[in-house]
């Protein structure tokens, strides 16, 4: 699940990889989902997760500045 989450910022289209605006909706949104699957699934343990989608978000912020 972790590596399929991180993936998603992969998705972005490349003439939007520069827009910060575009990567924290991105992010908001997965981890929107991922806590949505934490409450459907009963996870317990998504921090680990959650930390790993917030620091690739933060290198593609980095590169888009």
């Amino acid at each position: 699940l972790r590596q399929e989450l991180i993936k998603t910022a992969t998705l972005i289209p490349e003439k939007l990889k520069d827009d910060s605006d575009v990567i924290k909706r991105t992010q908001k949104a997965v981890l929107n989902f991922l806590n949505e699957l934490k409450s459907i699934w009963g996870l317990n343990k998504i921090k680990p997760i959650q930390d790993e989608i917030k620091e690739k978000f933060k290198k593609l912020e980095q590169e888009a500045a």
